[in-house]
């Protein structure tokens, strides 16, 4: 059965920490997230989202990676920008977590 993809879309005044608790939640759904960034300082926001991410749901017992991607999206001005899209996958960690 495939799981559910979530798309959590990043802006540059996005907190790190509510992204990342966005990104945890729906990993605990069982959803698989897609982090979308246009921009450097959104995609700054995404990989330190990411970093916490990993450390609240390494203490829980998931280990996550994100595999990175580009793809072309509409902005709302009507602009297409390139985005650096995150998958991010979860995984139980080998030998319990902490």
């Amino acid at each position: 059965m495939m799981k559910e993809v979530e798309e959590i879309r990043v802006r540059k005044e996005t907190e790190s920490k509510k992204l990342a608790s966005a990104v945890v939640n729906s990993v605990r759904k069982g959803k698989i997230p897609q982090v979308v960034a246009v921009g450097a300082a959104a995609s700054h926001k995404a990989v330190i989202a990411l970093a916490i991410a990993r450390g609240i749901l390494f203490t829980e017992g998931m280990a996550i990676t994100a595999t990175p991607h580009l793809k072309k999206v509409k902005m709302p001005d009507g602009d297409v920008r390139t985005a650096v899209v995150l998958t991010v996958v979860a995984a139980p960690v080998v030998g319990g977590g902490a």
